[in-house]
């Protein structure tokens, strides 16, 4: 479970380095979905470095960030399907920006979306990180070429929030005219507060101004009737580590351990990432409403939070020749979608996780200790072999 991830009591690995005779032990991690803030980070890492290595092209990345006014966001979290329309919305949207400020009407770009289900204080609040390429393709001489975007100014990115709004609003109308009234009430009642057909693109309630983070520049925020657009984070096509950090980020989970403090009466508190309007740096929940909240979290099953658009999308016919492809060797095997834990811990940390602390080397595995049982006893071995003199620390 959750509480035993990264306990060695439920479970390790046995390291051993031959050289300076010094036993290690590496905890496992339980593989929860949404609760576990050790396997969230694993996902975090391992979808950032699959995105850099093998999706993202060496071009301009943006990321475009998008916040649906309410009640709409729960109505996304219970229909995914729904948001799978206003993502090629959205997608549409950005291209077409990208088009004019490119002066290329045929160009093409490409947008991984990154869907986050919570809110700084863990509500349910389904929204968007769109990792969208800075500039269209484009064929030239049975070639592709790669036209950079000139920088959005708070007028396009407005535009942007404006079309997009328009968009929700038609389909919202459609898939409202599909629903059968009567057998889904709940998803009836949140479409005709969202949707007024002929007076607003996009009603429902906002939230008080007060209730909400502080944007540190509105320059790059674009709003229009409750529908929030921010595209005000960059990364170069050459800076391979930044575009990694960006999607680190866009693919983050809704808990982090260093924000998270046990009070001495039992209440968890969650410190914010940046203070709301209000001075708030964070608040006190009860660990039944801290639980709840976490299960509220959980998206339904078979839903993919991670979506491909344009020229990355898997029916493109320019995906082969805008991905990264690693080189080909003969008799290799296809590329594994697991990375392994070292290889992330590198990545991220720039340290190697099974390296000997006294000579560097890498240390070769004894054995893997599976269930508490196990677990005690190979952890009683181990300590009694280094107080006897025969290994180094544990």
């Amino acid at each position: 479970g959750v509480a035993s991830c990264g306990d060695p009591h439920a479970g390790f690995v046995w390291l051993r380095c031959d050289g300076c005779d010094i036993d290690r032990v590496l905890a496992m991690s339980c593989g929860g979905r949404v609760a576990c803030p050790r396997c969230g980070g694993r996902r975090m890492s391992a979808t950032a470095a699959r995105l850099v290595d093998d999706v993202l092209p060496a071009e301009n990345l943006r990321q475009w960030v998008v916040s649906f006014p309410q009640p709409l966001p729960k109505l996304l979290a219970w229909r995914p399907e729904l948001l799978t329309r206003l993502l090629g919305d959205l997608g549409a949207v950005v291209q077409d920006d990208l088009r004019r400020r490119t002066r290329q009407p045929t160009g093409r770009t490409g947008m991984v979306s990154l869907i986050q289900t919570f809110a700084g204080d863990l509500r349910l609040f389904v929204h968007v990180h769109a990792l969208v390429l800075d500039g269209v393709y484009v064929e030239d001489d049975g070639g592709l070429r790669f036209v950079e975007a000139p920088v959005p100014s708070t007028k396009d990115i407005t535009d942007v929030a404006q079309a997009l709004a328009a968009r929700v609003q038609r389909s919202c109308a459609r898939w409202r005219s599909r629903l059968q009234v009567g057998s889904d009430d709940f998803a009836a009642q949140m479409l005709d507060r969202i949707v007024q057909l002929g007076e607003q693109p996009v009603v429902g309630p906002r939230p008080r101004k007060s209730d909400r983070p502080r944007r540190r520049d509105r320059r790059w925020l674009g709003e229009h009737l409750g529908l929030e657009v921010h595209a005000g984070v960059a990364v170069a096509g050459s800076d391979r580590v930044g575009r990694e950090r960006l999607a680190r980020y866009a693919a983050r989970s809704a808990i982090a351990l260093s924000r998270l403090t046990l009070e001495d009466d039992g209440r968890v508190f969650i410190r914010f990432k940046r203070p709301w309007r209000t001075g708030r740096h964070g608040v006190r929940l009860s660990p039944e409403v801290f639980i709840l909240r976490i299960a509220s979290l959980l998206f339904p099953p078979r839903a993919n939070l991670i979506r491909y658009h344009g020229v990355f999308g898997p029916a493109s016919p320019l995906r082969e020749r805008v991905v990264p492809r690693p080189p080909k060797k003969t008799g290799a095997k296809l590329p594994s979608r697991w990375i392994r834990w070292s290889v992330l811990i590198l990545r991220v940390f720039g340290r190697v996780a099974d390296a000997c602390l006294g000579c560097g080397r890498r240390m070769h595995v004894v054995a893997t200790l599976q269930g508490p049982g196990r677990a005690w006893h190979g952890l009683r071995w181990i300590e009694d072999r280094a107080n006897r003199g025969r290994a180094g620390p544990v």
